[in-house]
């Protein structure tokens, strides 16, 4: 479940683990998936196969969600804000 950058094996073992659905991602260039555990993908309904070196953009399809994308710039923008809900 992970691609070429090597996670921390502290890391994916605890991704793995959780019941949480969870996904990592490369924090360079397009922000590809590098490991998603079995809770993302009964949630999402994908393979790992179909969004590993993908961006969660593709999450999103043609849904323009505006509202939920200025809360998260506004978050943002308050580095001492503690939270944020979408």
């Amino acid at each position: 479940m992970a691609l070429d950058i090597e996670v921390p094996q502290a890391l994916a073992d605890y991704v793995h683990h959780s019941r949480v659905a969870l996904a990592v991602a490369a924090a360079d260039e397009d922000n590809h998936l590098l490991l998603v555990n079995d809770a993302f993908c009964t949630l999402t309904g994908y393979d790992p196969a179909d969004v590993l070196g993908r961006n969660c953009r593709m999450l999103q399809r043609d849904a323009p969600n505006v509202e939920p994308r200025e809360r998260l710039r506004e978050f943002l923008a308050r580095p001492r804000q503690p939270n944020v809900r979408t």
